[in-house]
């Protein structure tokens, strides 16, 4: 019998997908690129995992600089099975404007995800396209609340998956248990957190059927 032809993925994000917090210095926290989400995804899976996470990088494209997702993914190499867009908190931080569904520009929040989502659909037509939102968050809940609230629209809007990690991802770096065992910084997790993500990522892929048992 033939060996089935390995599952390539490909992860598209920002810090969360390119590093994790290793470790502190007293009062400063120690990151490695060396340990991520889609490293642990390529040894649990025993598959192809393409590492696309830039840290500090929005969405949307912002005036000034050229790594915004929807610069970045014409450059992704082809022939991906599934891709998974890790939502960013950087959008916010960085004060990309929310828009609304309506927009058709790439430089708000609604336009700019409903162009990836398109432009991933043009690149990969038969992929699993998949969104993750970003994780919860310790301040500023309200506008994290609206952005997430956007990928969850944008979702829905074009029969994409979302695994919604900002509602139920069991990292609310307001549970002070929580914060210091899985996402210790408030925004980046932990082997342990990253152990927990890389599980929850491997039962949606399950779940829409992106993995074969």
């Amino acid at each position: 019998t033939m060996k089935r032809r390995q599952l390539v993925i490909h992860c598209l994000g920002a810090s969360n997908t390119q590093s994790s917090i290793c470790g502190r210095d007293g009062e400063r926290f120690l990151y490695t690129q060396e340990i991520n989400y889609p490293a642990l995804l390529q040894k649990k899976l025993d598959c192809t995992v393409r590492n696309y996470g830039v840290g500090g990088c929005n969405i949307a494209r912002q005036e000034g600089r050229q790594d915004s997702y929807v610069e970045r993914y014409p450059l992704m190499e082809d022939g991906a099975d599934v891709v998974l867009v890790q939502g960013t908190g950087n959008d916010v931080a960085l004060g990309v404007p929310l828009g609304t569904l309506e927009d058709t520009v790439d430089t708000t929040y609604y336009g700019a995800l409903k162009a990836l989502v398109d432009g991933l659909y043009d690149k990969y037509p038969r992929a699993f396209i998949l969104l993750i939102t970003g994780m919860t968050r310790e301040k500023d809940r309200e506008r994290y609340e609206q952005y997430t609230q956007a990928m969850l629209d944008v979702a829905r809007l074009k029969a994409v998956p979302v695994l919604d990690m900002y509602h139920h991802g069991m990292m609310n770096p307001q549970i002070p248990a929580i914060k210091e065992r899985r996402i210790a910084d408030g925004t980046h997790m932990t082997l342990e957190g990253l152990e927990l993500y890389t599980a929850q990522v491997i039962g949606f892929l399950r779940q829409v059927g992106a993995l074969e048992d």
